[in-house]
């Protein structure tokens, strides 16, 4: 899994950087906002939740929601109100 702690003004530069990798990892989830979509191994989307720049528009690969335990624990972009 890679690390990125990010300054505010930096967050979309840790998501470029990290789609430059090459990750053998299988993917967990789809980047639906982006075209084509993005696929990202767990490590690395969880990488841009603590970068500050969470995958929030995703399709899982599987059924067991990790990524989605990932966001609710890391994000405030996926917390409900109310």
């Amino acid at each position: 899994m890679l690390e990125l702690r990010a300054p505010a003004e930096t967050v979309g530069a840790a998501r470029a950087h990290l789609g430059e990798l090459q990750c053998s990892v299988p993917a967990a989830i789809e980047d639906l906002d982006e075209q084509p979509p993005q696929a990202w191994c767990l490590g690395c989307a969880t990488a841009l939740v603590r970068a500050g720049d969470p995958v929030v528009n995703y399709r899982p690969f599987d059924d067991r929601g990790e990524y989605a335990r990932v966001l609710a624990g890391g994000s405030t972009a996926v917390l409900p109100f109310g």
